[in-house]
């Protein structure tokens, strides 16, 4: 990050929250239309958020996916004990204003997991208290969470049910060893199943920070080649890329997590796991 006369950054690297939360809701979307959820046979979905007080990321996060979920809400059956989501207007990062802000916000109230496991737990033994003894057995269920720890603390609460769903799709991000565990399918290890993760490998900005100074070095502007988004109190910015981890796409989260050295496949949480057949 290059600084300035006055001591303020000229460059900053980041991933883009929006679109962090953009492969969520495209994730569930994706999911639910191969599953054959329609508007005349919805399938249910549970929609949980950040922080609402971390902004503006968990703002970005949720507003994100439901850029990609709202267009597409008439094939889903909103189970949360408040929906405050149904009359939301439809935002883009490009539209995104104080109307939107608090918009969203005033939705992500109820959902607020505080990027909290106990509290997400909460939350989501409310939503399962309401659906009471209804046999969910032969139906899928859709649940929009917004980081790893939280998915895992709300998808073992829906596996309490007296008839859990046949089928169970969940986001996340941060590629938390769990997680990892079960997208490449160990379900105890994992604690269950997690559909996808939005991975952000740090790598990623370090690469980027470096070719930004080489640019500068070489006199040329420093986000030459990279990706911009908007500036940061007066930083230029550029966004790393960020991946999507599915459980459909093993290969593809071994090539990136462990053929790269970023996690250890022999940790004790992958030892359940056959990586044979990915090397």
């Amino acid at each position: 990050m290059a600084k300035s006369a006055d001591d303020h950054a000229d460059y900053y690297t980041t991933f883009n929250s929006w679109n962090v939360g953009k492969a969520m809701g495209l994730h569930l979307k994706t999911e639910a239309q191969a599953d054959g959820c329609t508007v005349s046979a919805p399938c249910d979905l549970a929609i949980f958020a950040g922080r609402v007080a971390d902004w503006p990321n968990a703002t970005y996060f949720f507003g994100g996916a439901m850029e990609e979920l709202q267009p597409v809400l008439n094939i889903f059956n909103i189970i949360n004990v408040n929906d405050t989501f149904s009359s939301l207007g439809l935002y883009t990062e490009a539209t995104f204003n104080d109307a939107a802000k608090s918009a969203l916000q005033t939705a992500m109230l109820p959902v607020d997991t505080d990027w909290n496991s106990e509290t997400a737990a909460t939350k989501a033994q409310a939503v399962v208290a309401q659906l009471g003894s209804a046999d969910k057995s032969g139906q899928s269920v859709f649940v929009l969470a917004p980081n790893d720890d939280t998915s895992t603390a709300i998808r073992q609460e829906f596996a309490e049910m007296t008839h859990p769903y046949a089928k169970y799709f969940t986001t996340g991000q941060d590629a938390a060893n769990i997680t990892l565990a079960s997208l490449m399918g160990d379900p105890i290890k994992g604690k269950g199943t997690q559909t996808m993760t939005v991975f952000k490998d740090v790598r990623k900005l370090v690469a980027d920070s470096v070719s930004i100074a080489k640019n500068i070095v070489d006199g040329v502007a420093g986000l030459t080649g990279l990706t911009s988004g908007p500036s940061i109190d007066g930083a230029q910015t550029a966004y790393s890329p960020i991946d999507t981890l599915t459980i459909d796409t093993k290969q593809n989260t071994y090539d990136i997590i462990f053929a790269t050295g970023y996690k250890d496949k022999n940790d004790d949480t992958f030892s359940n796991i056959d990586f044979t057949p990915y090397e």
